[in-house]
């Protein structure tokens, strides 16, 4: 099951000029959260999904490697 969450950011001094996203992310069981998690680190593995740098520093602390280890620039 996954919950619509709605923010509306103001962009600029108009309010006019806003801007909507819609964000899906699952709720409920430890299981569906896992199952959401273990889909995200599917598409990093097999490359359908590229690594921002938010995701990058994560997994660089996580795993206690350098971003430049990361991303293929340096060996461990």
């Amino acid at each position: 099951m996954y919950a619509l969450r709605i923010a509306t950011f103001a962009h600029g001094a108009r309010k006019e000029e806003l801007i909507t996203m819609v964000i899906l992310r699952p709720v409920g069981t430890t299981g569906n959260r896992l199952k959401y998690l273990r889909k995200r680190l599917q598409d990093l593995e097999t490359g359908r999904k590229g690594l921002t740098l938010g995701e990058a520093i994560k997994c660089a602390d996580i795993y206690n490697v350098s971003i430049d280890y990361i991303v293929g620039r340096r060996e461990m």
